[in-house]
């Protein structure tokens, strides 16, 4: 319900073939199997990368988180953005997922969500104010549960820190599907028909 600014330097730790890297993120628990995040990310943003993470471990040890995120990086695919899926260990990402995009993080919000149930991985942005921008589905079994948060990383080659501003974060059970409604409303329907 309120506005939270993170920022993270891009000459921080320094990792094998990779250059130096700045890490910053917050998680938030109880642990969820099933779970819907999302969170509007503000303008303006800036990094590497940036998103939601979902049934992250909460390993606070340097480049040991693991756990599920929906990211955007403004400078993949030739420096027009791409919206990736990722399987996080630490600073490793596992692309399960991508999609090319360019966000307008200088005039306009967005909206960033990751449901997960079970193995199915749904990630989605959206303007505020707009539609749908973005949307990749991807099928994992790696994780099982764990918190709900936001992260972001920047690197040395980047001409500019990771810094970002998110509001109105939220995590929750998702809701069940229209069809799981309407098997539930039919059921009770012939229920309350034989007790009649």
């Amino acid at each position: 319900t309120g506005q939270y600014h993170l920022t993270a330097p891009n000459n921080g730790f320094a990792l094998p073939n990779t250059g130096k890297l700045g890490f910053v993120g917050s998680y938030a628990g109880p642990s969820f199997t099933d779970v819907a995040v999302t969170a509007d990310f503000v303008q303006p943003a800036t990094g590497f990368a940036y998103g939601v993470m979902a049934r992250a471990d909460g390993n606070n040890a340097f480049n040991q988180l693991k756990g599920y995120g929906y990211v955007y990086e403004p400078l993949s695919a030739g420096g027009l953005g791409e919206v990736v899926l990722y399987k996080m260990v630490g600073a490793t990402l596992a692309d399960i997922g991508s999609q090319q995009v360019t966000l307008d993080l200088v005039n306009k919000d967005y909206t960033f969500s990751l449901q997960i149930t079970g193995t199915q991985l749904h990630g989605q942005i959206f303007e505020i104010g707009g539609g749908m921008v973005a949307e990749k589905f991807a099928v994992d079994a790696t994780y099982a549960s764990g918190f709900s948060g936001v992260f972001g990383y920047s690197g040395e080659v980047a001409t500019v820190p990771t810094d970002y501003t998110i509001d109105n974060f939220t995590a929750r059970v998702p809701e069940p599907a229209t069809g799981l409604l309407a098997a539930f409303a039919l059921g009770a329907t012939l229920i309350r028909r034989r007790r009649s």
